[in-house]
């Protein structure tokens, strides 16, 4: 039996499988995404795309891989964030929170 799936689907805020796996730090589910030629910049209904959601959680191999497969690293969200100010805000809250 096999089965066929939407790789590109959305749920009702926008999120792609590529979202789910980027935010979930799964390199290799995106390696596979990314190899279906699925859209790196898709945003979700927030104007967020994986690269953001990968920074923001500090994924950094995931945020790596979709900038070497051709994430807009400049894409804005509808906060007007790029995912370098995710990356940014991400890397001091944790850093605030490291006793």
């Amino acid at each position: 039996m096999s089965y066929i799936s939407d790789v590109a689907c959305k749920d009702k805020h926008g999120y792609t499988p590529l979202h789910a796996a980027a935010v979930s730090g799964h390199l290799d589910v995106v390696r596979c995404l990314l190899r279906l030629q699925v859209e790196p910049d898709e945003p979700n209904s927030f104007g967020n795309t994986a690269l953001h959601m990968a920074c923001h959680t500090g994924q950094d191999s995931v945020a790596t891989e979709l900038v070497n497969c051709g994430a807009n690293i400049n894409q804005l969200n509808h906060e007007g964030n790029t995912p370098l100010h995710l990356a940014t805000i991400s890397s001091s809250s944790s850093r605030q929170s490291t006793p």
